[in-house]
């Protein structure tokens, strides 16, 4: 018969245990679950003063490290695998309007899909074969819609934010335009994303938008882009301008402004008119009238409309991405350029990445080998 007292010693052991466990728990390193793939990141948190560092090791384990002055950013089983970059000193939002450039290099819906992204940009002298800007004072025009679907979203967005840099100590520029994919993430509305983010996220026992959350720098730096630009006469937006926007009468600098002040917010439960038209489905992030009719909302514009566009906002094109077209082309006697196509995501895949290159007043299709076609 077990004693009264033998009962209390019994219970303060197992107590001592649970707690034993308990702070062996909290000390390891987390590890995420075998359906994650292994090596993510890095992400960079600001907590008060300090910069952490957070990624997925080969191990499938979260590390979690100060800032040292440069970020390694690894993309396992791709060519190249890893490049390394610094944060920047500061984040400036970008003009809505640029001068006229001789070489723009156009690509749109990359969707996380490392492989494409880098063929193009070392198959069209963008970058040399480790990812360094080569393309000097050009142009590298990226119209949305870089994240969601893809297995290297994080590493897609550091490759643009290295790039960046780089560009304009070569006279050079990156735009990196918001589509409505980059505006979802930053919603936190993840349907789109592989699950090893959602993971993630779990497993750092935060809420999922806070891996692009305001405490972050690709948050911070996202939060800063444009929906629109005008490079020269050329118009560049992710899904296109609907005459009802159109209606506003707002000019570049105002959308944009608009824009930056309203990523991440609750457009559902408010009053504000022209942010929910920007965000909604006659915005320039989702409007698809440019290219197709879509469903009982509204018909595909005809030339009068685009004309209209052109007109009022003083451009001879208008080059947007958004709705998957069979290859770069043009419409209206080739007012409009079509950039959206599918990407091969391996060398198994048979098909060819393709990007739009404006070159001298020209605009050419260009495949991930480098070969120019004159677009009619």
């Amino acid at each position: 018969m077990i004693s009264k007292i033998s009962l209390q010693k019994l219970a303060l052991i197992l107590l001592v245990s649970v707690l034993f466990l308990t702070c062996r728990q909290e000390k390891e390193t987390p590890q995420l679950t075998d359906n994650v793939r292994r090596i993510d990141g890095p992400y960079v948190f600001y907590e008060g003063t300090d910069t952490k560092v957070v990624g997925v090791n080969s191990s499938n384990q979260i590390t979690k490290t100060d800032y040292s002055g440069e970020l390694n950013v690894i993309v396992p089983e791709q060519m190249p695998e890893q490049f390394s970059l610094k944060l920047m000193n500061s984040i400036e939002n970008p003009s809505s309007q640029y001068k006229k450039s001789d070489n723009i290099f156009v690509v749109s819906d990359i969707e996380g899909n490392y492989y494409s992204f880098a063929k193009l940009l070392i198959g069209n002298g963008i970058t040399d074969a480790k990812l360094n800007w080569a393309f000097g004072d050009g142009d590298l025009v990226l119209v949305g819609d870089f994240v969601d679907r893809g297995e290297f979203v994080t590493q897609v967005l550091w490759l643009v934010y290295k790039l960046e840099m780089e560009a304009k100590e070569h006279g050079g520029q990156v735009h990196m335009i918001i589509g409505n994919h980059e505006a979802m993430l930053l919603e936190g509305d993840w349907r789109y994303t592989r699950l090893k983010y959602r993971e993630l996220a779990n497993a750092l026992g935060i809420d999922i938008r806070e891996l692009y959350g305001v405490s972050t720098e690709l948050g911070r730096w996202l939060r800063s882009k444009n929906m629109i630009e005008k490079i020269g006469d050329i118009l560049f937006v992710h899904g296109g301008i609907s005459n009802t926007l159109l209606d506003k009468q707002l000019n570049l600098d105002e959308i944009n402004r608009i824009a930056q002040e309203n990523y991440g917010a609750d457009l559902d439960n408010n009053n504000l008119e022209i942010a929910n038209l920007l965000f909604g489905r006659y915005g320039p992030l989702w409007y698809r009238g440019l290219v197709k009719s879509y469903k009982d909302y509204y018909p595909k514009v005809n030339s009068e409309d685009i004309d209209r566009i052109l007109s009022y906002y003083q451009a001879k094109n208008i080059v947007i991405g958004h709705c998957v077209v069979n290859d770069i082309s043009t419409d209206f006697n080739g007012k409009v350029v079509r950039v959206d196509v599918e990407h091969p995501v391996t060398s198994d895949d048979k098909m060819e990445s393709r990007a739009l290159l404006i070159k001298d007043g020209g605009f050419y299709r260009m495949d991930d080998q480098g070969n120019k076609t004159k677009l009619n």
